[in-house]
């Protein structure tokens, strides 16, 4: 039987990257309706949580 980490190695990897794109297309749209300072204090408000 092979060890369950070994089973979704790619299925993790696929939403780290998933993740990571959603977060820059966030940022993106924050900027573009409200401004970079905006998008960067929101941007620093999320990540403390």
């Amino acid at each position: 039987m092979t060890p369950l980490h070994d089973d979704c190695t790619e299925e993790l990897s696929d939403a780290a990257k998933n993740w990571i794109a959603m977060d820059g297309l966030w940022f993106q749209a924050v900027e573009q309706e409200y401004g970079m300072d905006a998008a960067v204090a929101m941007d620093r408000k999320v990540w403390k949580h």
